[in-house]
Formats: structure tokens, sequence, C-alpha cells
């Protein structure tokens, strides 16, 4: 299968509908077979139409091809691929699960919540005790050492270019001891640069606390990186002790 799709996309100088038309997938396998072919050219539109044909069979695929266009910076792309398979449609300006409502698998890539690469010292949880709203928060327990050079959660949200934002979330602290205090920052995915960051998070709080960050997208910025992180930490390691509730993320263009 891959040299006939070869010799049509040869035939026909790389024409996509034509090599569509000239294999004409049928089954699984083959919608897959061009999927990959078209991955390997950098036609994402078609790449993604054929794996969506390609059904569950190309699963592993459309993961594997989802981090790779993130990890590329093709996050219009990425986003067209997340949505195959039924899941929400992401649209700038939009956050999946601000209210942490849901399980999920935070090692998934794209644009749901997810861990960070260094996870020692602390413990997320889905906690349904006060909760700011709706039936659960999260719940971060932090129990020692963590690297505080890498964010503990993020999220990958599209935006549009040139644009005003405000962000606002609800935080609850208790007894959190650290000379590198949490707080959340927003970064450009494109050009990883902050854009706008809270204040350190209070050691303790009574009850919720609202807080708010303005930022401005850059003028080609297609994506940001909502992100749970520390400041820095002026020895390693950094311990922290202490229970830091997150909920009601909103974010909206102003």
């Amino acid at each position: 299968m891959p040299g006939i799709i070869d010799l049509a996309w040869r035939v026909s100088g790389g024409d996509v509908e034509f090599v569509t038309r000239a294999i004409a997938p049928e089954t699984p396998a083959a919608y897959r077979a061009l999927g990959q072919y078209f991955r390997e050219r950098k036609t994402a539109g078609a790449a993604i139409a054929m794996f969506a044909g390609a059904g569950s069979a190309a699963a592993n695929d459309r993961r594997d091809y989802l981090g790779e266009l993130i990890g590329e910076r093709r996050f219009r792309d990425a986003a067209s691929l997340w949505s195959v398979g039924g899941r929400t449609r992401v649209a700038p300006g939009v956050m999946l699960d601000p209210g942490f409502e849901q399980e999920s698998d935070l090692d998934e890539p794209g644009f749901g919540w997810r861990l960070g690469e260094k996870r020692e010292g602390f413990r997320l949880s889905l906690d349904t005790s006060n909760p700011r709203e709706g039936r659960t928060s999260l719940k971060v327990d932090f129990t020692g050492n963590s690297d505080g050079s890498s964010p503990l959660l993020s999220q990958l949200v599209l935006v549009e270019p040139g644009a005003h934002y405000q962000l606002r979330f609800a935080v609850r602290a208790e007894n959190v001891v650290s000379g590198a205090a949490p707080l959340l920052v927003v970064v450009d995915a494109d050009m990883y640069k902050p854009l706008g960051r809270s204040e350190p998070f209070s050691k303790t709080t009574d009850g919720w606390r609202e807080y708010t960050i303005d930022f401005e997208s850059g003028p080609s910025a297609s994506a940001v990186y909502i992100a749970l992180e520390r400041q820095p930490c002026d020895k390693t390691p950094c311990p922290i002790f202490g229970r830091l509730w997150l909920d009601n993320f909103y974010l909206q263009k102003v």
C-alpha cells in the first residue's frame, strides 16, 4: 500500500485529492495508511481526515500525531485532530474542564489538564468537600521536595492573536509552608515567554480567594499555557508542605 500511495503522489505532483481518489480507501487499514503518508508529507488536514476515517484503528496514531503537532507548535492543526472521535471541540478562549468536575488522563497530550514532567513532592485529587462551585475542586497535597523549575499542572488553550484576555480563578490554601510559594502563570505557547502571573498564593486562606490575571496575546499568538508553578527557589531540592485547592477557572476576552 505505501508504494502505491507514493506512486500516486509522485505522478500527481503531490495532489492530495488525486491521491485520495486513486487509492479510494474503504477499510480502516487503507485510511490509516493514507493518514500516515499524508502525515509524513506535512499535509495535516488530509492526514487528520484519513485518521478520522480509520476510526478506532488509528487511535494510537492520532495520539502520537497530536503530540507531534503540539511539539511543532501547530496548535490549530492539533485542535482539529483533538476533536476527532467525539471529543469536545476547542475554540479560542475556551478552557476544558475549568472547574475540575471530571476524571481525566493527565498524561494525554492535547488541550485538557496535563501533569508536568517533574512529579515528586505533590499529589493531585478531586475533592468533594467545599468546592468553590460544582461538585469538586482540585486538591494539591504538597508532601516534600519538588522541582520548582517544572510546572505542576498546565492546560494548553487556543487564543486569538493581539487580544486582551482576563483569567479568573479561585484558590483555597491550608498551612502551605515553603520558601517558594505556588502561583499561576500564563505563557505564550508559540514563543514560550511569560504573559502574566498571579501573586504568590497565601499560606492559609479564610475560605476561597479570587485571583485575576490580565494578559495580552502576541500579534502572532495562537495558544497559551495556563500553568500552576512555584516561585524560583534558591536551593535544590526545595521542600513544600501543605494543601492547596483550585477551582472555577474562567477565561474571557475583554
